[in-house]
């Protein structure tokens, strides 16, 4: 299966390797014919021609990407703007990671404060069980002890 990208890489090999060549041979025509252009020697026509072309390359070859490629042109000309996204991303993601930490940190504080709460619970508890045992003690004895006066 042929995707779009895959057509489009072929395009700009073809179409860079057909400037290039054209490039190649008008600069050899130039050199040849030793042309003047613009009050430049021959040689330096010829290597001028071959810029032109480089540049005639990249120029072509940008545009053709432009044309077909929607998400292309959207992520060079936003680039900036994609870039400022995530700096600002970033930096909440920073300062939620703080809180979070900050959280934790509570959160383990609050679990240790709740065993030892939970522990002084369970002394009071058995403190209390204790006094109650012995209350019952004290009022049985104190039962005990109205039962023999009234014997008497």
């Amino acid at each position: 299966m042929v995707t779009s990208a895959a057509v489009l890489i072929a395009a700009m090999l073809l179409l860079g390797g057909l400037l290039a060549v054209l490039g190649d041979r008008l600069g050899t025509k130039v050199g040849r014919a030793r042309m003047r252009v613009l009050g430049l020697r021959p040689r330096h026509t010829a290597t001028a021609i071959a810029l032109l072309t480089g540049v005639a390359i990249a120029a072509t070859t940008l545009a053709l990407l432009f044309a077909l490629s929607k998400p292309l042109r959207l992520g060079v000309f936003a680039i900036d703007d994609l870039l400022k996204d995530t700096r600002i991303a970033q930096g909440e993601l920073s300062g939620v990671k703080t809180e979070k930490s900050k959280v934790e940190q509570d959160l383990a504080q609050s679990q240790q404060q709740l065993k030892q709460t939970t522990q002084q619970l369970k002394t009071l508890q058995a403190k209390l069980q204790t006094l109650q045992e012995e209350r019952n003690r004290l009022i049985e004895e104190r039962n005990n002890c109205l039962k023999i006066s009234y014997k008497r």
